[in-house]
């Protein structure tokens, strides 16, 4: 309970962002559970949004909670990861105009984990739904990534594809822009 980071499968949808003078924190309540092959986060929260003159403060509307799970006795050698977040922010711009409270839903799956002769694997699939005051929000992503063995030294192949979907008219009331999230 309290000011903490949020960091889950790759950070492509949630991380801290260490790269950052600041790094991304959350107030947030957290649970962890543990059985054998089996961890679940549940938690609810408000991200920190750093200021420059005063204390960083969280809240202001913007509310992020999720349940993100890792099993990895399903498939051998791998991790597989289901989750869903809710992101909900009050006065964010619509597209036809004014401003309304977003409500975004994203539901998805991570697989990673190690393949035949020294190959690992990461792939990632979300789907995205919800509004935005009137605006309605159908979006998508994927990622693909095939790691070869360390050569030479310690060098090592990546293969890596990524995309998402976008909106094709910025005034219909249709976002199909994936959001990236924290």
């Amino acid at each position: 309970l309290g000011r903490q980071e949020l960091a889950f499968g790759e950070q492509r949808l949630v991380g801290h962002v260490s790269w950052m003078n600041a790094a991304r924190s959350f107030d947030a309540a957290r649970v962890t559970i543990r059985a054998p092959g089996v961890v679940v986060d549940a938690f609810a929260g408000s991200v920190v949004r750093i200021t420059t003159d005063d204390w960083d403060r969280s809240g202001g509307g913007s509310a992020f909670h999720g349940v993100y799970a890792a099993a990895t006795t399903l498939i051998p050698g791998s991790s597989v990861e289901p989750y869903f977040f809710w992101r909900a922010d009050r006065t964010v711009t619509l597209e036809t105009g004014g401003t309304g409270r977003r409500r975004l839903a994203t539901t998805g799956l991570r697989a990673a984990g190690a393949l035949p002769a020294g190959f690992d694997y990461g792939i990632e699939a979300a789907v995205q739904s919800g509004s935005v005051g009137t605006d309605s929000t159908r979006a998508w992503a994927h990622h693909m990534k095939v790691r070869a063995p360390a050569f030479g030294r310690r060098l090592r192949l990546v293969s890596e594809y990524n995309f998402a979907s976008g909106d094709e008219n910025s005034t219909d009331g249709r976002r199909g822009t994936f959001d990236p999230l924290y």
